[in-house]
């Protein structure tokens, strides 16, 4: 197998460490792992921070359909931000994981979205500065899409430059697209599905305008 990009890398890595049991030091000599490679690949299966599970409040009493994600095929939007995590940001094995396994847990949550005429589901993500809350937000907004959901409204803060700096990190994670190209690198999603549509833009006066 030639080995040309980090999700490569990971991918042989993984196999090695759950299927023969090596550490990653002798996997990484056993399957050639580029130099340019390497720092990424200790990187990524760094020790796990210690992330605690969030807590879930559920509201039991609903008995619309709820979302029920299929296989990794399936999820081309959050498969997309997954590898934009992974290729260009860098972001460790653990943090990713998390996000994968808390995004699944939260959109099994959502109900399914031709599932009833109408219907209202709310939540509340609470956390510090820096801890991930735009990352959770992305995450969901990217699964939400792979089952089918069709238009997001994100309240970005009372603040123009929030909005903005919100606006940016979507476009980064999620549209994969920005009037300014120094807001990137963006995330590629496969030509095959539909491309986002973007009401508001990233500069400090771009939110909703009459008229959009």
């Amino acid at each position: 197998m030639t080995i040309k990009t980090l999700s490569d890398a990971i991918t042989i890595i993984e196999f090695l460490i759950s299927k023969q049991g090596k550490s990653i030091e002798a996997s990484i000599e056993e399957a050639g792992i580029p130099l340019h490679l390497k720092d990424q690949v200790l990187k990524y299966f760094a020790p796990p921070l210690e992330i605690s599970a969030p807590d879930l409040i559920i509201d039991k009493s609903r008995q619309i359909p709820l979302c029920n994600p299929g296989t990794d095929s399936m999820q081309q939007y959050f498969g997309a931000l997954r590898q934009y995590l992974i290729e260009v940001k860098g972001r460790s094995k653990s943090i990713v994981e998390t996000l994968t396994e808390t995004s699944l847990d939260l959109v099994k949550r959502l109900p399914k979205p031709y599932a009833t005429d109408e219907f209202q589901s709310r939540g509340l993500v609470v956390g510090h500065i820096q801890s991930g809350k735009t990352a959770m937000m992305a995450a969901l907004i990217a699964r939400a899409a792979d089952e089918g959901y069709k238009l997001f409204i994100v309240f970005g803060g009372a603040w123009k430059d929030l909005r903005s700096q919100t606006q940016r990190r979507l476009d980064q994670e999620i549209t994969g697209e920005s009037e300014n190209s120094a807001d990137g690198p963006f995330i590629i999603c496969d030509p095959d599905i539909s491309t986002w549509s973007r009401l508001t833009q990233s500069g400090l006066e771009g939110d909703f305008a009459p008229g959009t």
